[in-house]
């Protein structure tokens, strides 16, 4: 089908098409357009794509003719901006090769996109009918925008999905769980009970596991083991944009796997949490008595073992405190390194107070009775001690009696 792209012509306002302009800028003949058309007509694709490759334009001369021609246009070069992965997923792979166009950016409710062809009627109603975003069009070169559809786009059994690192906001909507910015190991606070996990999780981080790529690592509630892993999570997004990675934990875990409605839908799931070069997985313990959701999780460990990939596995217990966990997991997890955190001293306790509390400062009193009390862990310590300060930004005094009043209060929640 030949396309009917339109523009007002400014003295008359009658409309002209994209080959009208074409013609009339002198910069192609009328016999190679039609010689164009008439092919585009028997093989289809894109009008543009096929002057490119009849060499009747070169890619710098179509974008500069499409930018005369429409100033409100703006050039965006791709191999110099990192293209959001997220904004990919709102247009599907078909349209985009179709088209020649790749989504590079959400904001809001608008999707900026980068096309061969920006003033293509028939490509932009057709985004309209995948997508309620407002379009931003952008015009890049035709061998970028094909680069870029290669390598964020690719076909597995007749489905689109993206092939791309998955991304913070990708990871956090569809597959994993929120990573909190501050759980960096720049302030993970060490102690005797807590080194050599610390030691393990860095060098796994920053050397992609030269000497451990598989560890288990168990300990109490509160002793620290989700700041490691999301210490991993955020070294990589900080370091290394192409390591792929998934950090989730097995609460998510099981609520995704309840969802979901199919056997496909199993296996597309299993299937991406198995295609990573990193897999953290938090509170193992939580699928103790959850046998279906063990059998799953063993199919996606069984996967990235056999591909030698990277896992970090955490749990409250270790392995022969949890009786009724599925005999494949714990043969596999068997031929992980194992590492306890103990727990934590008072000396740590304290040093974690003072790490959280920056610059805002608490009598020494004060202190001493949190890290002191017993049944607080390092993750309520952190509760009771963000409450404090919130009381102390709003001009309260800092005294036992509020120190008892939180105290109390957060002991009565957590029974």
């Amino acid at each position: 089908m030949i396309r009917k792209d339109v523009k007002a012509d400014e003295k008359t306002g009658t409309k002209v098409t994209f080959i009208d302009l074409l013609e009339k800028s002198g910069v192609i003949t009328k016999e190679a357009i039609k010689t164009a058309l008439t092919e585009q007509w028997e093989r289809g694709g894109t009008l543009e794509e096929i002057l490119v490759e009849k060499g009747f334009l070169n890619e710098e001369q179509l974008v500069k003719f499409i930018l005369d021609s429409f100033p409100m246009l703006h050039y965006v070069r791709l191999k110099d901006i990192d293209i959001d992965p997220e904004a990919v997923e709102h247009i599907p792979g078909r349209v985009a090769r179709k088209y020649l166009l790749i989504p590079i950016r959400k904001k809001g409710k608008s999707l900026a996109v980068a096309m061969a062809n920006p003033v293509n009627k028939e490509m932009l109603a057709e985004i309209k009918n995948v997508t309620d975003l407002k379009i931003r069009p952008f015009i890049s070169t035709i061998s970028e925008i094909r680069e870029a559809i290669e390598k964020y786009y690719v076909e597995a059994g007749g489905e689109e999905r993206i092939q791309e690192p998955f991304g913070v906001e990708r990871v956090r909507r569809e597959i994993g769980v929120l990573i909190a910015k501050d759980k960096v190991f720049e302030n993970y606070v060490t102690g005797e009970s807590n080194r050599h996990a610390f030691l393990l999780c860095k060098d796994l981080a920053e050397t992609r596991g030269v000497a451990e790529r598989r560890v288990f690592i168990y300990g109490h509630d509160g002793t620290g083991k989700t700041h490691l892993l999301q210490s991993i999570a955020n070294y990589i997004l900080e370091n290394e944009a192409l390591r792929r990675f998934i950090y989730i934990d097995a609460f998510k875990f099981v609520t995704t796997l309840k969802g979901l409605k199919t056997e496909r839908e199993l296996e597309r799931y299993l299937g991406m949490l198995s295609d990573t070069d990193l897999l953290l997985f938090d509170d193992l313990d939580f699928l103790v008595g959850k046998d279906f959701a063990q059998e799953a999780l063993f199919t996606v460990l069984s996967e990235l073992v056999s591909q030698d990939k990277q896992v970090v596995i955490t749990s409250a217990q270790p392995l022969k405190d949890m009786p009724t966990l599925s005999k494949k997991i714990k043969s596999l997890l068997n031929g992980f390194m194992g590492i306890g955190i103990e727990e934590p001293t008072v000396e740590l306790k304290r040093e974690v107070v003072k790490n959280f509390m920056g610059e805002e400062g608490l009598p020494v009193s004060i202190i001493d009775q949190i890290v002191k009390r017993p049944g607080l862990n390092l993750k309520k310590i952190e509760t009771v001690v963000r409450e404090l300060l919130t009381y102390k930004r709003l001009g309260e005094k800092i005294d036992e009696v509020l120190l008892n009043k939180v105290l109390n209060a957060f002991v009565e929640e957590s029974k």
